[in-house]
């Protein structure tokens, strides 16, 4: 009986350790297969020029195609490769967004206007299969995303523009007041270096009102051209305390140069003087001759 017990027992054991290395082969890894029946996408660029100008508004788009449809959504968006451009500020992207059982969806980059100058900038982008989960195990991990670069270049304008400002505070029982409020400021414009109402060419842009006044110089063509303060009206000039009120002349053409004049006081018309002050001051000489200009303070 012991014998027999001994061997059963044997037995059971030995079926023990054949089970295990049965089951062993069943707990090992095994690869994915094949990837063929994930959509593949590809990315046709559908043109225009690599460098892009601030003046305007500049579209790119890309048309994205899956080889094969899905029964569910799926995205496609570009992220930031290195570019000096920043995305959000100097151009935006609208992801491609491929409805179920759909197979082309459109992925754009918009260039936003900016008439602020700058330096060229520039755009570098890799596509990708979106930020979700959901897309990224939708699409054939072995597919390519292609790359994209083109330039920014600094917004610039034809027109010439001259500024004129007097915005000071005007004290009066220790609290400022807006020169630009209470002082009527007009500019003038000459063909001579010498004032004249006889001079005056007839050009009445830096004579509305405003503050500050505004002159159009592509208005005025070929020639040389002097501008002339004319200190038109300051309400309540008596009341206010003594100090100057010089003038601010900024000349720009966008995105090419900007001169900015700054009066001396000697120049200056005195904030207390009101309309009892004589004479007119030369603000600024500007050169026109077709495309190109210059401008020279006094």
């Amino acid at each position: 009986m012991k014998k027999l017990k001994y061997i059963i027992s044997s037995v059971l054991v030995a079926g023990l350790l054949v089970g295990c290395d049965a089951e062993s082969p069943k707990q090992d890894s095994s690869g994915i297969g094949s990837t063929d029946r994930y959509p593949t996408p590809t990315f046709t660029f559908n043109g225009g020029e690599l460098t892009a100008n601030e003046s305007l508004e500049t579209v790119y788009t890309w048309t994205v195609t899956l080889d094969k449809a899905t029964d569910r959504a799926v995205e496609f968006n570009f992220e930031d490769a290195g570019g000096t451009a920043t995305m959000g500020e100097d151009f935006i992207v609208t992801k491609a967004s491929i409805a179920a059982y759909d197979t082309t969806g459109t992925l754009t980059l918009t260039v936003l206007a900016d008439t602020t100058p700058e330096e060229t900038e520039t755009i570098k982008l890799k596509a990708n299969s979106g930020t979700g989960l959901g897309t990224k195990y939708l699409v054939n991990p072995n597919s390519e995303y292609p790359s994209f670069e083109a330039s920014i270049e600094n917004y610039t304008s034809d027109q010439i523009t001259a500024t004129f400002n007097w915005e000071t505070d005007m004290i009066f029982d220790g609290d400022p007041y807006s020169a630009c409020t209470y002082v009527d400021m007009d500019v003038y414009i000459t063909e001579t270096a010498d004032w004249g109402w006889a001079n005056e060419i007839g050009n009445y842009d830096g004579a509305t009102g405003d503050c500050p006044e505004d002159i159009d110089i592509n208005a005025l063509g070929d020639g040389t051209f002097y501008f002339w303060s004319d200190l038109w009206s300051v309400q309540y000039a008596s009341l206010w305390a003594p100090g100057f009120m010089p003038i601010t002349t900024t000349i720009s053409q966008t995105g090419v140069v900007s001169y900015t004049f700054v009066q001396d006081e000697s120049d200056s018309y005195t904030k207390e003087g009101g309309d009892t002050q004589g004479g007119n001051s030369l603000l600024m000489k500007v050169v026109v001759s077709g495309d190109t200009w210059e401008a020279t303070q006094n």
